[in-house]
């Protein structure tokens, strides 16, 4: 089982590593799904988000 810490530093590292590799991941979602690379990196910016909202959401839980 993981500590609400672990999976706050598990969670960042991810979002980190979207962040770092967005234009490889941008380019695959053109490849398969045909969408501009614009469109591709507004859906991982989008993502992230709903990350960062969903971490914050469950610290705010945690801490009632």
């Amino acid at each position: 089982m993981t500590t609400p810490q672990q999976e706050h530093r598990i969670m960042f590292k991810f979002k980190e590593l979207l962040e770092r590799h967005m234009d490889d991941l941008a380019r695959a979602i053109t490849l398969e799904h045909g969408k501009t690379i614009n469109d591709a990196r507004g859906e991982i910016i989008r993502g992230i988000e709903v990350g960062e909202f969903s971490c914050g959401v469950a610290a705010r839980r945690r801490s009632c």
